[in-house]
């Protein structure tokens, strides 16, 4: 009988090692089938990481076309304006005054002047300087956004405390009065016009940046304390020492007399319903001499006085008519953090 060549294996119990085998190769083949799988996952899910990034650079390729498109083009379809000379510049101011579509109807603002004063020491209170005005105005934007910087008080009178930073809500706040006001029809007007009279900038970014520190930048009325920026002072209004200085906007002057916080003496004189010299207290600070725009939009404040002020720094006298009345509006400059901003501009 022959004998098996691996008698140690013939005595084992499992003589059939196939089975096994089998069983080995299917747990192989399901490990393998897993692994797979798990490759296969993480390849499909780096291919849709991929896919959303590409997607992102081109929508943000697209998204800087159209903004560079939008900025760029913003001005192009205003009208061609003729090179400066004092006459062009009257035309442009009456033509912006008329234009303006948020300029206030002749019903929608009284005014009561009161007594004429010929001196600069306090008289007897009259009554508000402001008769009646039309508040549902304040619900456009140019109002709106302006009353939206009183109401949340990120300017403070006392010019000789430091200013808040432009951050957070007061830069928000002060971002949105801006693009409001220079998407307006009469601002763009004059852009076109600084533009071709002056030589200034056509890049919007550059003149924008321009624009904010201008109005916004800060600086010192106290040698010391940064409390103050030409906006704040001509918009708003700022105490210093016992007195008033800037507020030369009707707006801010009205919303404060309805808090019963303006105490109005007098006039020296008013160039009709357009502008006038006025005398008041403010939470007991004395304005001697004050003024502002009457009936006017705040839009088509600030759009004459960054012309008047804007183009050449120093001392600046700019003569134009509104309605045949002759005005003045003076201004001032001075060095600020940024560079040079706005120290004042006012209408006489």
């Amino acid at each position: 009988m022959p004998q098996p060549i691996f008698p140690e294996y013939s005595s084992s119990p499992d003589r059939n090692i196939l089975p096994r085998i089998s069983t080995n190769i299917k747990g192989d083949y399901k490990l393998i089938n897993i692994k797979m799988k798990k490759k296969v996952s993480i390849l499909v899910e780096s291919l849709n990481i991929l896919l959303a990034f590409i997607t992102f650079i081109i929508l943000s390729i697209i998204f800087y076309q159209l903004l560079i498109y939008y900025l760029t083009s913003r001005n192009n379809t205003l009208e061609k304006i003729p090179l400066n000379n004092n006459e062009t510049f009257e035309n442009l101011i009456l033509r912006l005054n008329d234009i303006d579509e948020d300029k206030p109807k002749e019903e929608d603002i009284i005014i009561s002047w009161g007594n004429l004063i010929k001196h600069s020491g306090t008289s007897k209170i009259q009554k508000p300087l402001f008769t009646y005005v039309n508040e549902d105005l304040f619900k456009r934007p140019v109002y709106k956004s302006l009353i939206d910087i009183y109401n949340n008080l990120i300017f403070r009178p006392p010019v000789c405390k430091e200013d808040l930073e432009i951050e957070g809500k007061k830069k928000k706040l002060i971002d949105n009065f801006l693009n409001v006001y220079t998407n307006t029809t009469i601002f763009k007007m004059a852009y076109k016009y600084l533009v071709d009279t002056y030589k200034i900038s056509n890049e919007w970014n550059n003149f924008y940046n321009r624009l904010h520190v201008f109005w916004f930048g800060t600086y010192s009325r106290c040698h010391g304390a940064l409390g103050s920026s030409g906006w704040e002072h001509v918009f708003s209004g700022e105490w210093k020492n016992d007195e008033i200085d800037g507020h030369h906007n009707w707006i801010r002057y009205y919303l404060l007399q309805q808090e019963n916080r303006i105490k109005y003496y007098g006039h020296m004189g008013h160039t009709g319903n357009v502008t006038g010299k006025i005398q008041y207290t403010w939470d007991g600070y004395l304005k001697k001499v004050g003024g502002f725009f009457m009936k006017t939009s705040p839009s088509f404040d600030f759009t004459v006085l960054t012309l008047c002020s804007l183009p050449e720094y120093g001392k600046r006298l700019c003569h134009f008519k509104i309605y045949d009345y002759d005005i003045v509006v003076t201004s001032f400059h001075q060095k600020c953090l940024e560079g040079i901003c706005l120290s004042t501009a006012y209408p006489s």
